[in-house]
């Protein structure tokens, strides 16, 4: 079941964030072209609500609702995410099936806490697209292009080996959506470009990252990027989604450090909070 949570009519700007209202955004490589108009004329953002669904709720996924009017993508992982031999495809996530979105928890062998998924659904539609990258060293990525009113979010990680760090030197494991520009043939075109790391330990051995695409009219954007357990403040509830475009870090952890997540989640005092365990960070943004 979807929920919202939105209470009270406060608006948190934190020194950690940056806001745009009201104005055109120049983009991380600072290209603009003919995109602010497209933004202008985008649908308003509407807010279905958030769920959770874990892999203590058994096998089948969550069901979301209708992909007609709604658009779903993930908030958060909590728990342990991990696959081996036994059990090779751990995975959770929001995808689209038989015209519904599903969000699935699936932990893999020897899990001890099991693992748990954060979703919220928009209701707005246009341009949707999916697409996704499989693991490796941050050398290959997938894109889609990019416009004004597009805005990308994560939306579903699969694993076949172990969404885990496995040492000092190597890159923390996760997935990084961000703004960039392809040039090709002398042609300079913005992109939203979506980038996977893994262990060098587990390179080759399967798993992917998707995400998921869509037109938004914004009037306001706040931008988070936090690794710490002590929730963040980020932006009221009303009438606002936030997404993350960076997940990375330990998500086989044991002992004390087995519950921790990373995530972004409407607390109780009527905000959406971010929030990152043990050796894990985010980033991504809240809109209105």
């Amino acid at each position: 079941m979807l929920t919202n949570n939105g209470l009270l009519q406060t608006l948190g700007l934190l020194a950690l964030v940056s806001t745009l209202s009201g104005c055109a955004m120049e983009s991380a490589d600072g290209q603009l072209g003919d995109e602010e108009a497209t933004e202008q004329t985008a649908e308003a953002l509407g807010v279905w609500g958030t769920a959770s669904w874990g892999s203590g709720n058994g096998p089948n996924p969550l069901d979301l609702g209708s992909d007609s009017n709604r658009t779903c993508f993930l908030t958060g992982i909590r728990g342990q995410l991990y696959a081996d031999d036994d059990t090779p495809d751990a995975k959770v996530g929001v995808y689209q099936q038989n015209g519904h979105w599903w969000l699935e928890a699936k932990r893999g062998a020897g899990s001890s806490t099991g693992v748990v998924g954060d979703a919220v659904c928009i209701s707005n539609t246009s341009n949707r697209t999916t697409f996704g990258n499989m693991y490796g060293s941050g050398l290959a990525y997938n894109y889609v292009p990019r416009s004004r009113a597009r805005q990308c979010f994560l939306s579903h990680f699969q694993v076949t080996s172990g969404f885990a760090w496995q040492g000092s030197n190597t890159t923390m494991p996760g997935a990084r959506l961000e703004k960039s520009t392809l040039f090709e043939n002398g042609t300079a075109t913005p992109i939203w470009k979506l980038t996977s790391y893994f262990t060098p330990e587990q390179e080759g051995l399967g798993g992917s990252v998707s995400a998921v695409c869509v037109d938004i009219g914004k009037t306001a954007e706040i931008f988070f990027s936090w690794d710490n357990p002590t929730p963040l403040n980020v932006m009221s509830t009303i009438n606002t989604a936030c997404g993350l475009t960076r997940l990375s870090g330990n998500f086989y952890d044991h002992g004390p450090n087995s519950g921790n997540g990373a995530r972004v989640y409407q607390g109780s005092n009527g905000m959406w909070q971010v929030t990152a365990g043990y050796t894990k960070g985010v980033e991504g943004s809240c809109i209105q």
